[in-house]
């Protein structure tokens, strides 16, 4: 019945050749074009199913890493990951499913070994050799010795044999070429690589069986016990058993049958995997020479059993065992595929597996005795490993270091290689990782055995210890001073006066480690002698603490630096007091402490003697008198310092009391506790004041200092990698405040912390003189500190000149929080802390989040609940009036828990700036901050995200860190109960600690100018753990790409923000996930592929069904499952390639959710293609025109073409002119279909002719893809176009397809088929095309895996 829409004038002509061709008359060129040049750009990325290391000989001494991707083999240098060569080694869809080498032999070149591969039934012999380092194979060369043999059965295991006799038949090359197969059926079969008339074969020998069975996995063992000939040879079959059967091989092949020793049952699914041990000493009871087998199975456990006593059974009746294994585990989420056996250090036996889940788990085996039988052992586990994304760990590969040290390598169904070294136990010789933990007890006992005890001061006043009144002093000294010192000279020679001036004691970093504290002594001023006769006069002085002693001591400075250390001058000994103070007047408590020193300078005596008076336990004023004698000096200097400080008018004047009077604040002490004291104590927050030290509160207010090991005077920080993190402790004191509240900010780059205390009071430490004071009072309980150096540049500009630290500090229970400056030039011993701007928040905005901006003078603010409020401080003024937000804008879910400057994109002239935010919602943002207005009364600020990250951890995202040295961008966190640091850049884990969970106070400092790394310090059960990791966990050798199929794959045009030439190419898999991949290399040799993941994007819940780029390439379309549809707005973004956020989504059509969005169109085409095998014509008046629509009746398809016999798998369409197009599609009936459709715009009549190439496929054809386009001019213009198709049958064929605009008929168009080849993806679902950075057509082909080629045209 015809459909109602339908014009009478319309017509649909359907032909059916297998191919037409023009007419004589056609001015199609008579000669048929030659065939167009493909080549491979790149080596694909494929799951990896097969590793294998290789160790050579010096003087190359280099690890190798053979690795089986598909009908691939490639070579990588394990130490440079650098891929040296790639080798197609297997034709006709084999796919590499082993590898093993014989014996490295050393020859006078270099070394050779021979390499046996395997795939299903298919063989490979090659001969690996070194080569010239200049050479593009990167120093390794591969000859291919025989050619590709077909085995009888699937081949499970192979080995080399382990003596040293030659080759048979002939052949006597470097070394031996012998080798033995297990067959899928259990039966060995001898390789052997003979001669044939002038070249070289393989040659099968059947050798031996065991019990007929069909089975899933082996392990040979050639050479047993010493014996060369002896084979054993285990066996995992699909109804659950493991087989242990042994045979022996003679050097001319040949053998005996199978003696079974095992039938060992227990496993209640297929075996997957089993590995035979070598003969090792175990220790611990029930110890000793053991070899053991292992297995793993579909039931998801590992099974052990010792078989030590096979070599006495040789009964051909064998022991049935059930349920009998000696150690049994389930370790993983699901099915098993393989076991490893490894040996740590100190000779522990522990098990590596390998799963679905792709997990790698690591299992401690240890023997112990059973009173009821044999020796038995106990599975323990040690530590997971999760670096492969999507399903399957594939292949694994064992080596061990000369050292002893492991390195385990995994590849998987994501193309993924990554390597590492697995943490065996607590060992201080592990390179990357250390970790220790210190209970309250062990602190405790450390303080109390200190050499250096905590400063007394008891409320009874007695005297304190003279170490603890040193370093009282020494803190007291900072600052500035006023100085009146008189002259009395006994000779005339030298001139007797009065000085009036200033000095200051100027804190900086100590110039030589011994010493914890350094001041720069300086006075200035004018001396007038006792003539009336003045000048100006200076000097300086460098005043040193000791860090052993706590001494203190005063050292010359050099001539021509007045700031550099010359020698020492003499050294404060001081001295014990009589008593411990006496009243003065209001009750004062005032004390004096005196000290002594000595110089001799040639022939002159110095004698100081220095007097310092306290009040209350404050110092306020001191003298020191010199007493100097010698051949031509002979006088007395006594000199009067007054601490002073600045008024509000600038004037210098007297000052009797610190910045905070005692009578609004809690004046610090340092206090000493006893060891039960101590243990009731629990630890609580944490800051980092310097690389290597943290401070760390507790409970009952005292304040504790961590000290990292301190490497040696030659050594850095990663020294400390090869020693167990030990943590030396100091008390720095007890504050009553942070009893009930302990809100801390620390700042690795100042070396100082701020705490806020339950009373309101702020205490400063500084880490360099061990000093903490109050500073500041606030009106209520402290909640949230930020300190900030105005050296960095997240400070505003107009304050950065005057104030070296910016703080911002809130209260509970306000909406008034405080910015505070400290003078980067301060004068006053107190260094005062003065308010700059008064902060008013919005409604229910709870601070958790801050980030000063110095260009912009922006001071931002993150809350709780997920809002940002932007402040200009630049256009505020000061103390007297509330900063009012400009903007404020919902950025994340939850809290946002870090803000901070994103660097790239600051232009001047388009006044816009990057940020980046982390949240608790598991995700990070980076967003462009605009400037409206440049009023500055009301200035306006717009706020835009560019891009939207989720890493696989969360959802806690607690900070991040642009590491500019190295381009990479770290995020950390937390994920269940793990502590996670990312590599957002290179899309890898950096480190990975088992803390507990978020809920707890930590502190990680990032080790930056590395691969990654830092330290982690967190509090849990009570207990304080430290965990110190130099470089990252692992080593990606490839990133690889899926872990599960890709469904969808679409290349983007060139971006106007990305570098030029860039373009992207977005894949979307079953694994619910969007891939935004550059098309070009970083480097030439680091991944060695064109294709490097840039973003990954996680919001659909379905596997992803469709791609679609908008014509400018700034927009991504994605379809999926549950009716899931989304838009990705798309632009360059440094240090991370891509940007992409969801601009939009849309609604569910149904309720459910339940239909699959299949496929879409972003541009206009009118056709949509479905599962009868019809293309169906849809007018897009009816959309564009409303009016149309309603009395049409709605949308509706105008005509339909029958092409198929049934479904259509893929359809594109390409514009030939401003009224027709050509469709080319795809079917399940394995055949192509061209349709040319002319549309009649004033009748909006279509008119369609198809064309049917059957059996174009041997399979459904899932994709078709247009590769390029040419139009030929002349008297009858024609189109010449290429397109690809592919399919379930793994084959990529080219077809050139020339046709004539004057004619539009389907009889006036060519087609031939140009090219077919075999690939490598399996599961093919989409084919794109593009033009690559060197304007180069490229076609891609994906499904599992992605495959590339280079494409030209003659």
């Amino acid at each position: 019945m015809p459909h109602p829409h339908i014009p009478s004038s319309s017509s649909s002509l359907q032909i059916r050749p297998s191919i037409s061709r023009p007419p004589a008359s056609s001015a199609f060129p008579s000669k048929i074009p030659s065939q167009p040049i493909i080549q491979s750009t790149s080596p694909p990325i494929l799951p990896t199913t097969a590793l294998q290391f290789l160790s050579t000989p010096p003087p190359s001494s280099r690890l190798l890493l053979f690795v089986g991707e598909g009908p691939y083999l490639k070579i990588f240098d394990h130490v440079s990951k650098n891929l040296l060569l790639t080798r197609k080694v297997l034709e006709h869809g084999g796919v590499v499913h082993g590898i093993c080498t014989s014996s490295v032999t050393k020859t006078d070149h270099g070394f050779v070994t021979n390499v046996l591969i395997w795939g299903g039934r298919l063989l490979c012999f090659l001969k690996l050799k070194n080569c010239d380092h200049d050479d593009e194979s990167g120093g390794v060369k591969i000859e291919v010795l025989s050619t590709q043999v077909e085995a009888e059965d699937w081949v499970l295991d192979a080995c080399f044999r382990t003596d040293s006799c030659k080759i048979r038949d002939g052949y006597e090359g470097e070394m031996g070429g012998e080798a033995l197969m297990v067959m899928a059926h259990n039966v060995c079969f001898l390789v052997s690589l003979g001669t044939v008339g002038d070249g070289l074969s393989l040659t099968l020998e059947r050798v031996s069986s065991g019990p007929r069975c069909m089975l899933y996995s082996a392990h040979v063992v050639w050479g047993v016990e010493s014996d060369a000939r002896k084979v054993l040879v285990a066996a995992g079959t699909v109804f659950g058993e493991v087989l242990l059967w042994e045979f022996e091989c003679s050097s001319h092949g040949g053998g005996e049958e199978g003696k079974l020793y095992h039938r060992i049952l227990g496993h209640e699914g297929s075996v997957f995997g089993v590995r035979i041990s070598a003969e090792r000493t175990l220790p611990g009871e029930g110890g000793g020479v053991k070899r053991l087998l292992a297995s793993c199975s579909d039931d998801r456990t590992i099974r052990v059993r010792d078989i030590s006593d096979s070599k006495v059974r040789g009964s051909e009746r064998a022991e049935e065992d059930n349920n009998k294994y000696a150690a049994m585990a389930i370790g993983h989420a699901s099915r098993i595929w393989a076991v490893r056996f490894l040996c740590s250090l100190n000779d522990d036996c522990y098990i590596l597996s390998f799963g679905e889940d792709s997990v790698t788990n690591v299992w401690r085996l240890r023997s112990r005795k059973d009173d009821r039988g044999p020796a038995k052992f106990a599975l323990k586990h040690k530590k997971a490993y999760e670096f492969h994304s999507g399903k399957n760990i594939w292949a694994a590969a064992l080596y061990q270091r000369p050292d002893g040290k492991p390195v385990v390598c995994t590849g998987g169904a994501d193309g993924r290689i990554v390597s590492y070294e697995p943490v065996l136990e607590e060992d201080s010789r592990h390179q990357k990782e250390r970790f220790s933990t210190y209970k309250i007890q062990d602190i405790a006992r450390q303080l109390m055995d200190s050499e250096t005890k905590p400063i007394e001061i008891r409320e009874d006043n007695k005297e304190p210890q003279r170490e603890a009144r040193s370093l009282e002093i020494f803190k007291a000294l900072e600052g500035e001073w006023k100085i009146s010192r008189t002259i009395e000279s006994a000779i005339r020679t030298y001139p007797s006066g009065n000085f009036e001036g200033s000095a200051k004691f100027e804190p900086r970093p100590p110039t030589d480690a011994a010493f914890i504290a350094e001041y720069l002594y300086s006075e200035s001023g004018k001396f007038t002698t006792s003539h009336g006769f003045a000048f100006p006069a200076s000097r300086s002085y460098v005043y040193r603490l000791e860090r052993r002693t706590r001494n203190v001591s005063a050292w010359f400075v050099k001539p021509d630096d007045s700031s550099a250390v010359d020698y020492i001058f003499h050294q404060l000994e001081f001295q014990k007091q009589d008593s411990g103070g006496s009243l003065g007047h209001h009750g004062n408590v005032e004390e004096t402490t005196v000290a002594k020193g000595y110089h001799l300078c040639v022939d002159d005596h110095y004698s100081p003697h220095y007097v310092f008076r306290f009040n209350n336990r404050k110092l306020r004023d001191w003298s020191l008198r010199y007493s100097v004698k010698g051949p031509q000096k002979d006088y007395v200097a006594n000199a009067q310092y007054t601490q002073v400080a600045r008024s509000n008018d600038g004037a210098i004047e007297s000052k009797p009391h610190p910045s905070i009077s005692a009578t609004n604040a809690p004046q610090y002490q340092t206090a000493s506790a006893s060891y039960a004291e101590l243990l009731a104590d629990t630890l609580k927050a944490y800051a980092w004041v310097s690389k290597s030290a943290f401070l760390l509160t507790t409970s009952q207010g005292r304040v504790l200092l961590g000290t990292l090991q301190e490497p040696g005077p030659s050594q850095n920080l990663k020294a400390v990698e090869f020693m167990t993190p030990a943590i030396k402790w100091d008390l720095i004191g007890q504050l009553s405040e942070l009893r009930s509240s302990s809100a801390v900010a620390g700042d690795v780059s100042l070396q100082c912390a701020f705490f806020g205390g339950g009373g309101g009071t702020v205490f400063e430490y500084q880490h360099n003189l061990r000093l903490m004071k109050p500073v500041i009072v606030l009106p209520r309980k402290v909640f949230f500190l930020h300190a900030r150096s105005s050296l960095t540049e997240e400070v505003p500009t107009n304050e950065a000149d005057s104030y070296s630290v910016l703080l911002f500090a809130a209260c509970y229970g306000s909406s008034v929080a405080y910015v505070y400056g400290k003078a980067a030039r301060n004068t006053d011993s107190s260094n005062l802390f003065e308010m700059l701007y008064t902060i008013s928040m919005p409604e229910d905005f709870t601070v958790s989040s801050c980030c000063f901006l110095r260009c912009e003078g922006l001071l931002i603010l993150g809350s709780r609940s997920g809002a940002m409020a932007f402040y200009y401080l630049s256009h505020s003024s000061r103390k007297d009036e509330l900063c009012t937000v400009n903007i404020t804008h919902q950025v994340h879910e939850d809290a946002v828990t870090n803000i901070q400057r994103f660097p790239g994109y600051h232009n001047d002239k388009d006044e816009r700036m990057m940020i980046l935010t982390t949240g608790r919602d598991g995700k990070y943002a980076i967003s462009k901050v605009t400037s409206l207005t440049s009023s500055s009364k009301h200035p306006s600020l717009e706020l835009e995200i560019v891009h939207e990250g989720t890493p696989p951890f969360g959802p806690y995202i607690e900070g991040a860190r642009v590491d500019a040295s190295n381009q990479n961008l770290l995020l950390w966190g937390f994920r269940s109960i793990w502590f996670v640091v990312w590599n957002e850049t290179r899309r890898q884990e950096v480190m990975s600690v088992e803390c507990g969970g978020c809920h707890r106070n930590w502190a990680y400092d990032p080790l930056l100018h590395s691969n990654g790394g830092g330290v982690f310090v967190w509090t849990k059960s009570s207990t304080y753990h430290i965990h110190l990791q130099s470089e990252a966990s692992h080593d990606v050798l490839q990133f690889g790409g899926h872990g599960r199929e890709i469904k969808a794959m679409a290349m983007s045009n060139e971006l106007k923000d990305a570098q030029p030439g860039y373009r992207y190419l977005a894949t979307g898999a079953e694994d619910t996930t969007i891939q935004i991949l550059a098309t070009q290399a970083e480097e030439p040799r680091s991944s060695q592929t064109a294709l490097r993941c840039l973003s990954v994007v996680t919001k659909h819940t379905a596997g992803i069904q469709q791609l679609r780029w908008s014509s400018d390439g700034t927009f991504l379309f994605s379809a999926g499952g549950f009716e899931e549809f989304f838009v990705w707005r798309i632009c360059g973004m440094p240090y991370l390639g891509v940007g992409i956020v969801c601009e939009s989504s849309c609604p569910a059509v149904t309720a459910e959710g339940a239909l699959r969005i299949m496929d879409f169109a972003v541009r206009e085409i009118k056709d949509s293609a479905s599962s009868d095998g019809h293309i169906a014509l849809w007018p897009l008046n009816d959309i564009l025109n409303p009016k149309a629509q309603s009395s049409r009746g709605g949308f509706n398809w105008q005509d339909r073409l029958s092409v198929h016999q049934s479904s259509i798998k893929s359809m594109v369409a390409i514009q030939l002119s401003d009224h027709s197009f050509l469709i080319t599609t795809g079917g399940d009936d394995g055949a192509i279909g061209l349709t040319r459709v002319d549309h009649n715009s004033l009748n909006l009549a279509s008119t369609g002719s198809s064309l049917l190439i059957p059996k174009a496929h041997a399979a459904a054809i899932n994709a078709v893809e247009y590769v390029t386009t040419t139009v030929h001019g002349g008297k009858d213009p024609f189109h010449r176009l290429w397109f690809a198709s592919s399919g379930n049958d793994q084959r990529l064929k080219i077809w050139e397809v020339t046709f004539s605009l004057g004619h539009p008929e389907i009889k006036n168009l060519t087609i031939e088929k140009r090219l077919d080849l075999h690939i490598s993806i399996a599961d093919l679902s989409s084919l794109a095309s593009g033009v690559n950075e060197e304007g180069k057509q490229v076609l891609f082909a994906a499904g599992i895996g992605i495959e590339s080629w280079a494409f030209h045209t003659p």
